[in-house]
């Protein structure tokens, strides 16, 4: 199952956008693995991209919700924070056990459960408020 960009994902608020077209790729990149029976094998590079790639991706969002004075900022925060200890403990829990199908299974959970959970509604909302307060 491959996810494609469309509209619903769009937080319209481009460098976000192209960010999350980055992560999409990547989730796309671990079901085709999956698929072939190659899943151990690419959850260390998702894992690796994602360790990077969280850092970066949040601060950035992070940065619009300051400099435009975001109301909802603290519980946006408390997502990012939720994903990154969640993340972390997959990590800890089952990739220092080498356990790569349980491991990939559970990121594989974690990374739909964030689109359709957080870019579908809790970034879209920074994209509604960015347009309004632009306009």
């Amino acid at each position: 199952m491959s996810i494609s960009w469309n509209d619903d994902l769009s937080v319209n608020v481009q460098k976000i956008d192209e960010q999350h077209k980055e992560l999409i790729n990547k989730i796309n990149e671990l079901f085709d693995a999956c698929k072939e029976g190659k899943g151990g094998t690419a959850i260390n590079d998702i894992v690796k991209f994602l360790e990077k790639y969280v850092v970066f991706h949040f601060s950035t969002e992070e940065q619009y919700m300051q400099v435009y004075n975001y109301p909802d900022i603290e519980t946006h925060r408390k997502e990012h924070k939720y994903f990154l200890e969640t993340f972390n403990k997959i990590k800890e829990d089952h990739l220092s056990k080498n356990e790569m199908l349980l491991a990939t299974f559970k990121l594989n959970d974690l990374l739909i459960k964030w689109l359709i959970n957080h870019i579908r509604k809790t970034d879209k909302a920074i994209g509604d408020f960015l347009r309004n307060i632009k306009t």
